[in-house]
């Protein structure tokens, strides 16, 4: 039981990590660059609400 929470809990950690610092490529333009950042972060979001609200060990 325990595992599970912190299965979850790795989930909204690193979704937290990508939305406080998104990480992206190396190779991308300076003109896409905004929008990959704001993917990212909403990707990160995603990965929150996943481990907060789903029960991967349940």
């Amino acid at each position: 039981m325990a595992k599970d929470i912190y299965y979850n809990l790795a989930w909204a950690f690193t979704g937290l990590v990508f939305f406080i610092n998104p990480v992206y490529p190396i190779n991308i333009t300076d003109l896409e660059q905004e929008k990959v950042k704001k993917g990212i972060r909403i990707a990160g979001m995603i990965l929150v609400f996943i481990g907060l609200t789903n029960g991967f060990g349940v």
